[in-house]
């Protein structure tokens, strides 16, 4: 029960540390036990790891199938139970979606064109690296 509960706080919290540090807390407080603590840290790491292979998986391609879902309960739900469920569901699909479009506007970054570019253009002919700094001009004294 207590890495369910560990699992749960991370999904929510969306840090492992912060459910960590939290736990802490309550044992040296005296509101949980050591035996209880182990529990849910090794929930909250399982929830980080499931939550990292949910983001190694490509949910992009799918990710309009849960923003429609939501989109519908939201609108056409009839009690307010119904359309929190909608919005959460919405604003999900809506996270992956929307790492999809990012993933899609950096694939210009990612290939060798682009690299090769940039390690050429960042650095000087003796190989040391440029200095992009933005520099001041300094005000002309002509008269």
């Amino acid at each position: 029960m207590g890495a369910l509960t560990g699992a749960f706080v991370t999904a929510v919290l969306n840090s492992s540390s912060v459910t960590t540090v939290l736990v802490v807390g309550f044992v040296t407080a005296g509101m949980m036990s050591l035996a209880q603590s182990v529990g849910v840290i090794m929930g909250a790491n399982i929830g980080s790891t499931v939550t990292a292979q949910l983001l190694a998986f490509d949910l992009a391609a799918y990710a309009l199938l849960p923003v429609a879902v939501g989109f519908f309960m939201y609108f056409a739900g009839r009690r307010e139970r119904v359309r929190q469920y909608g919005t959460m569901i919405l604003g999900l699909g809506l996270v992956f979606f929307g790492m999809g479009v990012m993933s899609d506007g950096m694939k210009l970054l990612r290939s060798p064109r682009w690299t090769s570019w940039r390690r050429r253009s960042s650095t000087t002919s003796d190989g040391s690296v440029r200095d992009c700094s933005p520099r001041r001009r300094a005000p002309s004294t002509s008269t």
